[in-house]
């Protein structure tokens, strides 16, 4: 017998749906998407046990005839392809044709449908992948899917899933994430009997942004729009209010949502230096492109394309949103009056304290002072021409050179050369926050950052208390952080933070890390909640950079005990936080050999 064999048609429909089922979530998005291009004005989904147990999405779309109903349950079958050229035309969310066969492999499905002319409903189950059975009921005009014990025929793929808390968050988020590219379609989600998510239809991206995010968020946010063959629309953050982590990047192309590294590094290049390091805007953008220009069946979740040409979609989108953020700011409608801040900070993935924003307006007042004077002028790029926003200019944007990996040196006297500890070493100066220190051969150079990291992370994986705070700062945290709290409880108490309930969705920190500033609490909590690495050893890193970054500027009579303290430090990786330059290596570099 030989050893090629064709899988039976159950296995066969179970390794399918491996690739278009990763999780409930993934489940849910497939069927909203359907349910979006069946026309649908309203979407509801409810989940029990993240998902795994309970799964329904109900749609107002158009239904279905009882033949399309039972052909949309076999693999291959979709009503948005007919030829080899609509691969390249897609228009559509769902078209694989595999996401409705792949979901009933592994679950127990219903799909119950209706046309606006049927006098009743069809009905369709399917266990596990088997037969068919079809029925005829009562029914309103849509499309109604029930999934129930999701891979309950896949027990290996089942131990896999995470916590029922954070299944629901995912679901939560793919829900979000059709929401803000469907403003005008009303989105309902419930969880365990709890309406979660209870949004109408908006008139405007803006309205559906302040029903997700608050009207805090929205009332910051600056509109874009570039018109012509290649346009754009959506809205961005300021500066003053980027985020420590990627999370609130929501790019939708002609209505589905992407993850792309293009448009991404296009949105930081817009930026520039307008943010921090590792900062991150709030932005959610709305390209609508050519078909011919893209290809989206590259990813078996939709979730990925590939444009025909990269620097045109750069080009669209950091032009687009530098001009955004160089508009003048529109009038205010009357003067305010400023009010005490109160020791509360509302927070849902990295707001920036009071402190920080403060700090970044008295910057950005002095760059403008800067600019009217037209210091920066030169070497800001200019804006384009408002008759050309229909037609972008083809000259690319200037390149910017990969930053180079830092790497750890361990530095070692040459033979004769005195082997001092480092605080004892001439300290010749600071420059660009490097602390240069002069050895018998060399010239070193140390991180002042990334030494103060290495130090505030021994001192954190030595299990340092944290601070009391008195009074206690409260945070109010949305569903996903409080399920990431519930995941990560034990983590975030090893790093100092004692927190607990406070009441509906705020809670008080009672302690928080040695050496973070207590103002800095509230953030700094909401960026590791939403952190994608959730382990104690990457959460432990992300406070050590957090309270190396806020340190006060070090003062000269602090050299030696820095120098001293990350010495005694055991390497644990980490960032690099010194080099070494030998005499031999700074003669080449002068265009100098051996001296003689």
């Amino acid at each position: 017998m030989g050893r090629i064999q064709v899988l039976d048609d159950a296995l066969a429909d179970q390794i399918a749906a491996g690739e278009v089922v990763e999780r409930p979530a993934s489940a849910a998005k497939e069927l909203m998407e359907n349910a979006l291009d069946a026309g649908a004005t309203a979407i509801t989904v409810e989940i029990a046990d993240g998902g795994v147990a309970r799964l329904r999405v109900v749609d107002d779309g158009h239904g279905m005839p009882p033949e399309d109903a039972v052909l949309a349950l076999r693999r291959h079958a979709t009503s948005k392809l007919r030829t080899t050229e609509d691969l390249v035309r897609i228009a559509t969310l769902g078209f694989r044709g595999e996401a409705l066969p792949s979901i009933a492999a592994v679950s127990r499905f219903r799909l119950r449908t209706r046309e606006p002319d049927a006098l009743g409903a069809t009905v369709v189950r399917v266990e596990g992948g088997g037969p068919p059975e079809v029925s005829q009921d009562a029914g309103p005009v849509g499309t109604e899917i029930l999934v129930e014990d999701l891979f309950y025929n896949i027990p290996a793929r089942r131990k896999f899933l995470k916590q029922a808390t954070t299944e629901a968050a995912h679901v939560q988020d793919a829900a979000q994430r059709l929401a803000l590219g469907a403003p005008g379609v009303a989105m309902r989600l419930i969880k365990d009997g709890r309406v979660a998510l209870d949004l109408p239809r908006h008139a405007s991206l803006s309205d559906r942004v302040a029903a997700l995010f608050g009207t805090k968020v929205a009332r910051d946010l600056t509109p874009v729009a570039v018109e012509g063959a290649l346009a754009m629309s959506g809205l961005i953050g300021s500066p003053e209010t980027a985020r420590s982590t990627p999370r609130h990047y929501f790019t939708f192309i002609n209505g589905r949502f992407v993850r792309d590294r293009v448009i991404m590094a296009a949105v930081q290049s817009a930026y520039g230096h307008r943010l921090g390091r590792g900062q991150h805007p709030f932005v959610v953008l709305h390209l609508t492109l050519p078909v011919d220009l893209l290809d989206v069946n590259v990813h078996p979740a939709k979730t990925e394309v590939r444009f025909s040409d990269t620097r045109v979609i750069h080009r669209l989108v950091s032009q687009g949103i530098h001009r955004a953020l160089e508009a003048p700011p529109p009038p205010a409608s009357e003067p305010t009056t400023p009010t005490a801040t109160p020791r509360t900070y509302t927070l849902r993935s990295g707001d920036a304290p009071p402190a920080v924003v403060q700090a970044r307006k008295v910057f950005d007042g002095l760059e403008r002072q800067v600019r009217s004077a037209g210091g920066l002028r030169g070497a800001l790029p200019r804006e384009p021409r408002r008759e050309a926003q229909a037609h972008l200019p083809l000259t690319p944007p200037p390149a910017r050179p990969a930053p180079a990996a830092p790497t750890r040196v361990s530095y070692q006297p040459a033979a004769g050369a005195a082997a001092l500890p480092l605080a004892q070493l001439p300290v010749l100066g600071e420059l660009a926050g490097l602390l240069l220190l002069r050895a018998e051969d060399a010239l070193l150079g140390v991180d002042v950052e990334a030494a103060r990291a290495q130090v505030a992370h021994a001192a954190l994986a030595a299990g340092r208390p944290g601070v009391e705070l008195s009074p206690p700062l409260t945070v109010a945290l949305d569903d996903a952080a409080q399920a990431s709290l519930a995941r990560r409880r034990e983590a975030v108490q090893a790093l100092g933070f004692e927190v607990e309930p406070f009441g509906g969705r705020s809670f008080a920190i009672h302690r928080a890390p040695a050496g973070l500033p207590a103002v800095d609490a509230p953030r700094h909590l909401a960026d590791l909640l939403a952190a994608d690495d959730g382990d104690v050893a990457a959460l432990r890193w992300r406070c050590a950079r957090r309270i190396a970054h806020l340190a006060a500027p070090l003062a000269a009579p602090e050299r030696g005990a820095l120098l001293e303290a990350v010495a005694a430090v055991e390497p644990s990786g980490g960032p690099a936080w010194i080099f070494a330059l030998t005499a031999a290596e700074l003669r080449r570099a002068l265009g100098h050999g051996q001296p003689t």
